[in-house]
């Protein structure tokens, strides 16, 4: 049963029924028996969802408490996974992991005063708060990041070997296989809101380990939650942060509307293009473009894409100064601040 598809006012009555379930199962038959497994992914979807928290808990530190145990419990799952030799986990665990992160740190949000992060006195364990559901979320939480850090440790030495022996290579399927390892930096960062030490260990991780980084961002597919990892664009080689743009980048339609036609003069490429698009609606620029050049018959794909590369080389052409290319690379350009374009640009 999908629980999205349940009307909107029963999902508050099911989450005090699955808690108090969940409960109930794993006392009788076992944290490894099958519906509870179900069950707890089910809370776990509920919870998740805009409508499924319960009104009767109000106070966000109530509900960690009872949610704390089953998210233990699946990050424990997790990282058993990951300790195997293909660190594989299941699309499963995974989202059942994201769903109950996201509770907790909806929840952590609303308790921690002026939106976080929580001072460290509050999660010390010398100082005996070692109990609270403050220093178990914290606790959870750094020894998921150490064991990724473990994963990406053995995804490096898998990349060292592949440079030392050209008979070894790790194909890029095998990277997308392994995007998982993304999902869980992910929630970490979603976790580290509430934690200032976990944000400083996350990007100590990330900077040990930048070309594995760099390999699983590359191969990875469309993702629009990785825009965390903009924060950390400087640890990104230029095509892991391209292929970030582009997995953040919202889908296409299928089906598409008219095309936005354009009537092109060569000799006034870049004014009557800019004319043209800043005339259309956003829409119509989703929907395509129609490209010809005046006084010719050629249309179609090709013509579009040889207008697309004159632009480009006109924008970027010496006698426009609107960029200035990079003294180490001069493939890559940067905004010219120091002369000022013809106004209309």
């Amino acid at each position: 049963m999908d629980p999205s598809a349940l009307p909107p006012d029963v999902l508050p009555v099911m989450a005090p029924v699955l808690l108090e379930f969940c409960g109930l199962l794993s006392f009788s038959v076992g944290k490894r028996d099958d519906l509870y497994i179900s069950s707890r992914s089910m809370l776990a979807t509920v919870l998740s969802l805009p409508s499924g928290l319960p009104p009767c808990i109000k106070s966000p530190s109530k509900l960690i408490e009872q949610v704390l145990p089953f998210a233990e419990e699946i990050v424990g799952v997790v990282m058993d996974e990951l300790a195997s030799l293909d660190m594989t986990v299941s699309s499963k665990n995974l989202e059942d992991l994201a769903n109950f992160f996201k509770v907790l740190r909806q929840q952590a949000l609303r308790w921690v005063p002026n939106g976080g992060p929580l001072p460290k006195n509050l999660y010390n364990s010398e100082r005996g708060h070692n109990d609270t559901w403050v220093w178990k979320l914290h606790e959870m939480s750094m020894n998921l990041l150490n064991r990724v850090d473990e994963c990406l440790k053995r995804l490096e030495m898998d990349l060292s070997l592949s440079s030392e022996n050209r008979g070894v290579n790790i194909s890029q399927s095998r990277w997308v296989a392994r995007s998982h390892m993304l999902v869980m930096l992910t929630q970490l960062d979603f976790i580290s809101m509430i934690y200032e030490d976990l944000v400083h260990n996350l990007r100590l991780v990330l900077m040990a380990h930048r070309d594995p980084l760099n390999a699983l961002v590359r191969c990875s597919k469309r993702n629009e939650h990785l825009h965390w990892l903009v924060k950390h664009k400087d640890l990104l080689c230029f095509e892991s942060r391209r292929n970030l743009v582009l997995m953040m980048l919202p889908e296409g339609k299928d089906e598409y509307g008219e095309l936005h036609e354009m009537l092109i003069d060569r000799q006034h490429l870049l004014d009557e293009s800019f004319e043209y698009i800043i005339q259309a609606r956003p829409s119509e620029l989703r929907s395509g473009l129609f490209m010809e050049f005046k006084n010719e018959e050629a249309t179609g794909p090709g013509v579009l894409r040889e207008w697309f590369c004159m632009v480009c080389q006109a924008l970027f052409s010496p006698q426009q100064v609107l960029f200035s290319p990079c003294p180490s690379d001069r493939q890559r350009f940067f905004l010219n601040g120091s002369k000022f374009p013809h106004p209309q640009y």
